[in-house]
């Protein structure tokens, strides 16, 4: 489209489109200098067809990093026209359709691949860290990636990747953050009662977070339905009685309403929100002059005050999508992801699922991956409101404003600034004054306040309530060091270590299977020996992790849940070990490869083997302290013997695990 804000300006050289509903737009005026206008109107079809259905924010990224591409590609092939570059330069610029040679492409990128693995060339990106050198190419490769899909560019990529050692998470639990703080003291403790206090004390700080969240969220949905309450009043007078009488007066005093209509102060603010909300939400021509309708809003307490009657908050806005972050476990672009209506299953097991509204997201390396689907609390408890009645309460205080929406807009964020007319649907300062504001509010909170809490944090904190993926076991050994960097702990992450996290992983997988096993057995928790909330954390997690299959009673009703349950992803046969002679081999084999490896990988990546090669050595080690439990541990010692043999005589491989 060409007009004087979309594409071709009359007159001038520039060039910039833009995609239905995406905030930004995409300037080509410097690269339509270099290669002409039927270039870019080439690359505006093909962006437009590429990324029309994704997310703003990720085309507008991807769009950074490819223009400078093009615009050194233009460059390159002026200065040397029988490069490579020119003869690529040339086919964009002099043919309509056409595109360079395989060859000639595969030589330029192999140019940018020299580019960026050069520290210290910061023509493109102005750091030298390597992981934000990474993450740029991926962007690149991405972008090509979807160009080629969409036949602009040839196959090809920028191979290259820095190989370096991850450091370990500079984020810390709630719990972590506690320690530093002085509120949490683990010191004279053995590892097993630390372990113990340090889960606690993050399962108590998350929930006392949520606790807070949902009381703004409470209060504001109060206020909002008194709000409701107040504007359909039957004893208000009209907008039209009201501005007949203030056409005369030259200034509105602060008691004039309620004096002229003899209104109380909650009628006169429910008038005011009734105009308010005309007017913003109907479009109600403004049926009074600018200054005495702001006075009128002033004479109720401002903006922030009428807004809170009339529709959602940014106060309710922020506490409904860190609700949903703690249930979810989800970071903040997958939830900022959520359309209006989210639900996809009904209630089971007291959640109900939730679904993103990209079926597919860019990633990094160009991959695609499926939306999100996660679960909510549908059951309201000790840490406030559920996060099903979050969203449907969120849903109608937000209604009005979502009404004003192109119907192209799918989402469940749609705000309002309170001075602001127009809605807004960028979720910028949720993360930014907005979580400021709440920190302030909870700052005399004797547990979590003043602790620098982060969408970073909550996640992390999420994800290891219950102490499930290991990477407490080793948070907890580095506040038992007293080591204020995760990198100084792996310094000591030696073969006691990994024994003492291995051994504690090993326990929680067997715990999980027993208490799965049991799940479905009268008395479980008494059969075991534990205590009732101990048995229901274990059988939880179990069934959170595909372990249901191990339940030794198994009802035709448990059988219709669980196949309603989609948050059960593999079939039957890949959930459950079938024993038999190959599949004792394969065990076996893993669990060789896996300790052949081990030292390897603690040297070149500790801070990866310790969020992924704990977990599976103690799965596969878990099986076989089952199987040689069983009745199968002949079989097992056998097939073990036979696997050691066959390794040693060369018939079989050790395969290479990472």
């Amino acid at each position: 489209m060409i007009n004087s804000d979309v594409g071709l300006e009359p007159g001038q050289d520039s060039y910039v489109f833009a995609i239905q509903g995406h905030e930004r737009r995409y300037h080509l005026t410097d690269v339509q200098s270099l290669y002409g206008a039927t270039f870019c109107e080439r690359f505006e079809k093909a962006w437009n067809r590429i990324f029309c259905l994704q997310p703003g924010a990720t085309s507008y990224a991807t769009f950074k990093r490819i223009r400078p591409i093009f615009l050194r590609i233009a460059v390159e092939g002026i200065k040397e026209p029988e490069s490579a570059f020119g003869r690529v330069f040339a086919s964009y610029r002099d043919r309509p359709h056409g595109l360079p040679s395989q060859t000639d492409w595969d030589e330029v990128l192999e140019f940018f691949r020299g580019i960026f693995s050069n520290v210290r060339d910061s023509s493109f990106i102005n750091s030298e860290s390597l992981n934000s050198r990474n993450k740029y190419v991926e962007t690149i490769n991405s972008g090509l990636e979807y160009l080629h899909q969409a036949g602009f560019v040839r196959r090809g990529r920028v191979e290259h990747r820095f190989k370096y050692i991850v450091a370990a998470s500079q984020v810390e639990t709630i719990a972590g953050l506690m320690v530093k703080a002085g509120r949490l003291k683990l010191s004279g403790l053995s590892e097993a009662e630390a372990a113990k206090q340090f889960i606690r004390a993050n399962n108590t700080g998350l929930l006392e977070l949520r606790r807070c969240l949902s009381k703004d969220f409470e209060d504001e949905w109060a206020t909002f339905q008194h709000g409701q309450t107040l504007m359909s009043d039957q004893g208000l007078p009209t907008i039209e009685a009201v501005a007949a009488r203030l056409k005369d007066i030259p200034f509105v005093e602060v008691n004039w309403l309620g004096q002229q209509f003899e209104l109380s102060p909650e009628q006169c603010r429910g008038f005011v929100a009734h105009l308010v909300s005309q007017v913003l939400h109907y479009d109600l021509p403004l049926p009074i002059p600018e200054k005495k309708y702001r006075a009128l809003i002033n004479s109720v307490g401002g903006d922030a005050a009428v807004q809170r009657l009339i529709e959602g908050t940014s106060v309710a806005l922020h506490a409904a999508f860190h609700i949903l972050m703690i249930d979810t476990e989800l970071k903040s672009q997958p939830l900022k992801d959520f359309p209006a209506d989210p639900f996809v299953s009904k209630v089971i097991r007291g959640k109900r699922q939730v679904q993103t509204l990209e079926g597919k997201k860019n990633r990094a390396l160009g991959k695609s991956v499926e939306g999100h689907i996660s679960n909510v609390s549908a059951r309201s408890g000790e840490g406030g409101v559920s996060g099903e009645l979050v969203i449907e309460r969120w849903v109608t205080m937000s209604q009005p404003l979502r009404n004003r929406l192109p119907p192209e807009i799918d989402t469940l964020w749609v705000f309002r600034k309170a001075t602001d007319r127009e809605p807004r649907i960028k979720l910028g300062s949720v993360e930014s004054e907005w979580r400021a504001a709440f920190q302030n509010r909870i700052k005399s909170n004797p547990l979590i306040g003043g602790l620098p809490i982060t969408a970073h944090v909550i996640i992390r904190s999420c994800r290891n309530r219950r102490g499930a993926d290991g990477e407490f076991d080793f948070e907890i050994q580095k506040a038992l060091a007293n080591h204020d960097d995760a990198k100084t702990t792996y310094h000591y992450l030696d073969r006691n270590a990994v024994r003492k996290l291995l051994e504690n992983a090993i326990r929680r997988f067997l715990d999980s299977w027993e208490a799965s096993a049991a799940s479905t057995i009268e008395d479980g928790a008494r059969l075991l020996g534990i205590a009732e909330e101990d048995f229901d954390k274990r059988r939880q997690l179990g069934l959170e992790n595909g372990l249901s299959f191990a339940a030794v009673l198994r009802s035709a009703k448990d059988e219709i849940v669980e196949e309603d349950d989609q948050s059960v992803s593999l079939p039957e046969h890949l959930r459950s070990f079938h024993s038999n002679a190959k599949s004792l081999q394969n065990l076996i084999l893993v669990r060789t490869a896996l300790y052949r490896h081990m030292d390897e990988a603690i040297v070149r990546n500790p801070a990866r083997f310790v969020r992924v090669w704990i977990d599976w050595l103690a799965v596969v080690e878990g099986y076989c302290i089952l199987v040689q439990k069983s009745r199968l541990r002949r079989e097992f010692d056998v097939a073990n013997d036979n696997v050691l043999l066959n390794i040693e005589s060369g018939k079989l491989r050790v395969p290479l695990v990472w």
